[in-house]
Order: structure tokens, then C-alpha cells, then sequence
């Protein structure tokens, strides 16, 4: 019993990193497409900007 215990908190031990891991890389990834779409938006309004200039 008390052997199968120990493997219970390892089990979710494991499980824990994994979810913290996982969540830092959503993290991550979220982060990255908000830096992607804010480029996107400064492009088109400098687009903008620059065709209305011209």
C-alpha cells in the first residue's frame, strides 16, 4: 500500500510539471501571436500612413 502511494505522488508529481509545462509553452505561444498581430497592425497602419502621404 504505502509503495503504491509513493507511485500515486509521483504519478502527480508528473503530472503537475507537465501541465506547468504545457502552459508555459501556450504561454509562449500566445505571447509570440500577440507580437506577430501587433506587427501586423503597425505595418498596415504605417501602410495606411504612407499611401496617404503619397
Amino acid at each position: 500500500m504505502h509503495s503504491g502511494f509513493k507511485c500515486d505522488t509521483y504519478f502527480s508529481e508528473v503530472i503537475y510539471y507537465n501541465i506547468l509545462k504545457i502552459s508555459k509553452i501556450v504561454e509562449q505561444l500566445q505571447k509570440k501571436q500577440r507580437e506577430v498581430n501587433d506587427g501586423r497592425r503597425y505595418k498596415s497602419i504605417f501602410w495606411q500612413i504612407f499611401v496617404n502621404e503619397v
